[in-house]
């Protein structure tokens, strides 16, 4: 099952994330674009939640992400 848990899209702004808000697997990909790319994530549990369940997110779920990196502050 797919669920979409969360799209800056559809709320028509932006995030703003640490580093310390994500899970790993966004510290690994964020190095692999610069401002104004864009990569696709599929994460592994070992990479995103792993069993702990997060936000109606299920323990060890697979977690699918597209982010854009607009700036760096």
């Amino acid at each position: 099952m797919i669920t979409k848990f969360d799209s800056s899209y559809d709320r028509g702004e932006p995030s703003e994330l640490t580093l310390t808000q994500v899970v790993p697997a966004w510290t690994e990909g964020l190095q692999l674009i610069g401002i104004g790319g864009m990569i696709e994530l599929e994460v592994p549990p070992s990479l995103g939640y792993g069993p702990q369940p997060q936000r109606g997110i299920p323990p060890n779920s697979t977690l699918h992400f597209i982010i854009e990196l607009i700036e760096i502050r």
